[in-house]
């Protein structure tokens, strides 16, 4: 569930930064990564997996998961995803609004501070144009280098 998040399909691909050997010092390499990169050299791990949905009356619903993964050399498999939907009757034409946070593969869940290096919020709004026709709206935060280094 880590890997395939709900992020998995706009981080397909990232820019990796290395030094290139025999090149003087700090001259950076910038290199296109892709995500099945990252199978090649990750580690083998179990752990477990726990989600929970819970519909809210007739307003929409509430999703929680939590993963916690380890093994020899695995440090950061926790995870905790949240999502709040509502699909509300009463307002016209509007079929869905949502809201989700989470902190992927992270040594830990930090509470203390929610805008972390692992976190992101996604909202989303569904509004109907027609039978065969919606419009949606999407925004995103995700704080991939939030102590700016």
């Amino acid at each position: 569930p880590g890997y395939f998040d709900r992020l998995y399909d706009e981080q397909r691909s990232f820019v990796s930064i290395s030094e290139l050997p025999g090149t003087s010092p700090g001259q950076p390499v910038y290199y296109l990564s892709t995500k099945e990169d990252l199978l090649r050299i990750s580690k083998s791990s179990v752990g477990w997996f726990g989600h929970l949905r819970a519909d809210v009356l007739d307003l929409g619903y509430v999703k929680l998961a939590y993963q916690d993964m380890y093994g020899k050399d695995v440090t950061t498999g926790k995870s905790l995803w949240v999502n709040l939907t509502a699909n509300p009757h009463n307002i016209m034409n509007l079929k869905e609004a949502s809201i989700s946070y989470s902190q992927n593969n992270t040594r830990y869940i930090n509470f203390l501070e929610p805008r972390n290096a692992s976190a992101s919020v996604l909202g989303r709004v569904v509004y109907s144009l027609g039978e065969n026709a919606d419009l949606v709206g999407r925004y995103s935060e995700i704080y991939n280098d939030v102590n700016g280094d």
